[in-house]
């Protein structure tokens, strides 16, 4: 039926069928792939959310660890437990308490139990208790807790602020001595409690909150059965003063059922334990890190995205995002689920999921299982969402992160993509089928002529022409087609016209076929089907002879090169310049640039392969000869550099003897010399320091020239190395009336080495005055609007204009006499320009004879760069308003590893680092910064409040330079800054 159809039919159906099926599929297409690249990104960005919350927890934890660690190794916990021991053993027999007080002590404390702390604890847990299940087990608890919480006139979970009581007790002493301290570092880093215990007794001498666990013993009291006890039990048995444990979450009585963990660590003084150090974890700053500081949308979880963690017993260690955001809402959901309703009251009263929400998810048993991966799953609340796990690996805990958003918001981008797809495609078709419609009559009249010219033409009718009535595509093809028939008709391709360009070629010129016209076959193995009059000529073969022979015939390294064409002929159908030897009739090898070329007709019908070579024998010679000249000019060099240093070695130690005899005969009184002939050898003495000058200036330009000296640059006040280099001068100065001035202003700020630059302007000093006369002057100063340069001036006899194109040059020699008949060695010019050279400067000179001469030295204008690294955005800007008034550029970095990702791109001059900062802290940042070997030197200033000399030290010992408060005075910091960038 098809077949049938007339043409203009034919066009409409396939026009309408191929512009509606590549539409049609292509955004079937398009979504799909959209979807699947929209699932990737949220996984992806989901996933990485993840690992940014595992690193910032474990840093978190081992922050944690070490501070607990640190805290019990520090000198003052280990003097605080001392005296709390002896202070709580003896706290009856210290305040002389009689029976009848500890009776009024036990009713008080009593009292306290029945109306405080039960009725609270008993709203939060199933099963009742009562206060003799909680009663402590010996007097001194009972008196601590008297004085310090039943009698403690601040309101139940303000208690810490009691910093002493007045009954003259030992305790009381001691707490007052203590008390401040610890319960500022206990505010500081957040933690819920410190608790110092008696590692023989369990008691509880010290607790800065004090909650009724105060004062017991966790051996024999009554919380011998918590978590608190177990972490003391296994910190008090261990030997080793770096054990440091942790224990997971459990309901704490004292905290009125709420869960709590703990952390510990021994106290040993010297080789002997005499307590245990605890920390009661702080949950707010665990769920600060966990949720972003509530800001769950600014790092990228959206509305309904969270990260959390999890135990092996499927339940919460930190705080569900619904429990913070929206509590009503979260357990009502709950309560519709069936949750337990007590479990739910817990949650309500305690304002926390930790212990209490279960996640029984199929995210959590692939973490449980010690997977790492996403998956999409039913979260805790039965909502379908997406979940990145991993397990955490916190060392004494099994805890897992999990990463999860919901799928309705997720992929809420695909649902909105997948309905704009499918509105445009109705759109597209719409048009389509309003285009075919438009266009087939149009299409198809000049494609009928189209057929009907060609059928012309394929009858040899040279002579037809069609219609081109368009500029479009169809158009053109009828204008395409015309041109073609015209072509075909007009003109004709000359063989000889090809074959007279191929003869006049100078290059070699060989067209190889495979045998069988098979691509594939071994290059070697193809045979020659012509060449041109250059190959006959170069390669000494007569016209023809070469014709029908293999390839290998021409090539006598032929592994070799055919191995390199014929890779390069498959993969781009040419072949890169090569140099390699043709052969030649006679044997000789002749050195040429090879290429090759891959011939196929424009249909794509391969004809073979065209070899083109180059003779390149004089260009070879010519590069041997420069080869050899080079050596011979590298071996001069090696000769003139070791003749220099022989000639200055073996010369130098005679001289030295020389004139130390000469020395001794001059000053030898029992055997004077007359005056004639003491003139005379004052002038051979004088000789021969001038000639040991002039090695040394020999020895100091060798160094340079071959690179053995190299400048180390600092930041300087020039004005400092000028004063040097003109005390040292001042006697020759005096001994011929100049007066020497040193115009520098203070602070003139340049970056040298300290050793090569006062070298410079020593030189240029003692060559002014060389050329000075009586009452002459001579001036260094920075000229006007030139704040790079420091100029030497002096008012002298002035250079003659013929010396100064080569007054820099060291084989110029343009020494010359002094004023007072002083020699010199016609180096110290050049041996100038060359330490000014190196530190990437330059050097100049105005003269005029009689008037005198004014020597420029410019350096690089470098403004020092700052790096300051703090987590913290106010204390870097603190510092930034502190340092503004300095001309110095600044650049900031959150942590040390955004600080190494600086220094990939930019060398600072100084580092401002804090110590205390997450990613990575200023300690390791200051061990890797040593390690680099661009900023193994760089100053480094630490930022610390810590009051602990050992902090500064350990600092200090990695690498540190200085080190600064965070609240510093202005001027002390600009002071300390300007020890290292002025």
């Amino acid at each position: 039926m098809f077949k049938n159809l007339k043409f203009r039919a034919k066009f409409l159906i396939v026009f309408l069928f191929i512009g509606l099926l590549p539409v049609l599929f292509s955004g079937w297409q398009d979504y799909r792939i959209a979807r699947k690249d929209l699932e990737l990104a949220s996984f992806n960005h989901l996933t990485t959310i993840r690992e940014i919350k595992k690193t910032q927890i474990k840093a978190y934890f081992n922050q944690i660890r070490n501070q607990v660690l640190t805290l019990a190794e520090d000198r003052m916990i280990i003097e605080a437990m001392r005296q709390f021991k002896e202070a709580f053993d003896g706290i009856d027999e210290d305040i002389g308490i009689t029976e009848g007080q500890i009776t009024e002590y036990r009713e008080s404390v009593m009292k306290y139990y029945q109306t405080e702390f039960i009725p609270r604890l008993n709203k939060n847990i199933k099963l009742p208790k009562t206060a003799e299940e909680f009663w402590p087990s010996n007097d001194n608890a009972i008196i601590l807790q008297y004085k310090y919480i039943a009698e403690n006139p601040h309101p139940t979970g303000t208690k810490n602020e009691l910093e002493t009581i007045e009954d003259g007790s030992k305790y009381s002493m001691v707490h007052l001595r203590y008390h401040q301290i610890l319960h500022h570092f206990q505010k500081q880093f957040g933690y819920k409690d410190i608790f110092l215990v008696d590692d023989q007794t369990g008691d509880i001498v010290y607790s800065v909150f004090k909650e009724v666990e105060f004062g017991t013993s966790l051996i024999n009291g009554p919380y011998k059965d918590t978590n608190l006890a177990k972490v003391f039990q296994e910190a008090s048995r261990t030997k080793s003063k770096d054990f440091v444990k942790m224990v997971d979450f459990a309901p704490h009585y004292p905290a009125y059922a709420a869960p709590q963990s703990f952390i510990a660590s021994p106290v040993f003084d010297g080789n002997q334990k005499i307590g245990v150090l605890v920390f009661q974890m702080p949950l707010g700053e665990m769920n600060s890190v966990m949720t972003g500081n509530k800001e769950w949308e600014k790092i990228g979880l959206g509305k309904s995205g969270e990260t959390y963690l999890v135990g092996s017993d499927h339940k919460m260690r930190s705080d569900s995002r619904f429990i913070i955001e929206h509590p009503d809402e979260y357990l009502a959901r709950l309560e519709e689920q069936g949750v337990d309703k007590k479990v739910i009251e817990e949650m309500r009263a305690f304002s926390t999921t930790i212990l209490l929400q279960e996640a029984r998810t199929a995210a959590v048993e692939e973490a449980l299982r010690g997977k790492t991966g996403a998956i999409i799953a039913e979260d805790y609340r039965g909502v379908l969402a997406l979940s990145s796990f991993t397990p955490l690996g916190i060392p004494d805990v099994d805890w897992f992160l999990l990463a999860k958003i919901d799928e309705s918001e997720a992929f809420a981008l695909i649902h909105q993509l997948k309905k704009r797809l499918i509105f445009k495609l109705l759109g597209i078709s719409v048009l389509v089928v309003a285009f075919g419609f438009l266009f087939s009559k149009a299409l198809s009249d000049p494609i009928i002529q189209l057929i009907r010219g060609t059928e012309a033409l394929g009858k040899g009718d040279l002579s037809r022409r069609v219609r081109a009535a368009s500029r479009d595509e169809i158009g053109i093809l009828a204008s395409s087609f015309n041109k073609m028939a015209e072509d075909l008709q007009t003109t004709s391709v000359s063989k000889d016209y090809l074959d007279n360009l191929l003869r006049s070629l100078n290059e070699i010129m060989v067209v190889a076929h495979p045998p069988g016209n098979e691509e594939t076959a071994e290059l070697k193995n193809w045979l020659i089907k012509r060449t041109n009059m250059a190959a006959h000529r170069t390669l000494e073969y007569a016209e023809g002879e070469l014709d029908g022979r293999p390839l290998s015939i021409l090539f006598p390294e032929e592994e070799k090169v055919f191995h390199q064409f014929q890779k390069e002929l498959k993969e781009q159908g040419l072949s890169a310049g090569m140099e390699t030897d043709f052969l030649s009739k006679n044997g000789n090898k002749i050195p040429a640039l090879c290429s090759a070329f891959m011939m196929r007709s424009q249909c794509g019908e391969f004809q073979g392969v065209v070899f083109v070579g180059t003779d390149i024998t004089q260009l070879k010679q010519i590069q041997e000869n420069l080869t050899v000249e080079k050596n011979k000019a590298e071996d001069a060099t090696k000769l003139k550099d070791k003749f220099i240093s022989l000639v200055a070695h073996d010369l130098k130690s005679p001289f030295t003897a020389i004139m130390g005899f000469l020395q001794i005969i001059l000053n030898d009184s029992a055997r004077p010399l007359h005056e004639e002939h003491r003139e005379k050898f004052h002038r051979i003495l004088a000789s021969g320091k001038n000639m040991l000058h002039m090695i040394d200036e020999l020895l100091k330009l060798s160094r340079f020239q071959t690179g053995i000296l190299s400048p180390v640059r600092h930041f300087m006040d020039a004005r400092v190395p000028i004063a040097f280099s003109m005390s040292s001068l001042h006697y020759l100065a005096d001994k011929k009336g100049i007066e020497l001035v040193n115009d520098v202003p203070k602070g003139t700020r340049i970056y040298a080495d300290m050793d090569l630059f006062p070298g410079v302007i020593q030189n240029l000093l003692s060559n002014a005055i060389k050329f000075c006369r009586k009452d002459d002057k001579v001036t260094v100063f920075v000229p006007p609007g030139q704040s790079d340069t420091i100029a030497v001036k002096d008012t002298g006899t002035g250079i003659p204009g013929k010396f100064l194109p080569d007054l820099f040059k060291s084989d110029a020699k343009t020494s010359a006499i002094g004023t007072a008949g002083e020699k010199g060695t016609g180096l110290g010019l050049p041996m100038c320009h060359d330490i000014v050279a190196a530190h990437g400067g330059s050097i100049r000179v105005e003269s005029e004879e009689g008037v005198g001469s004014v020597f420029y030295v410019q350096l690089p204008c470098i403004k020092p760069c700052i790096l300051i690294v703090d987590d913290e955005p106010v204390i870097r800007e603190l510092f930034k308003k502190h340092l503004s008034s300095m001309d110095v550029e600044i650049r900031e970095a959150e942590n040390g590893r955004d600080a190494l990702a600086v220094l990939e791109k930019f060398e600072p001059h100084l580092i401002i680092a804090d110590l205390m900062m997450p990613v990575m802290d200023g300690f390791e940042l200051i061990e890797r910064l040593r390690d680099l070997p661009k900023a193994k030197s760089t100053p480094i200033i630490v930022i610390t409040n810590d009051a602990l000399s050992e902090t500064r030290e350990k600092a200090f010992r990695l690498g540190a330079d200085d080190f600064v408060g965070k609240a510093v005075a202005v001027e002390d910091l600009i002071s300390r800054v300007k020890k290292y960038i002025l």
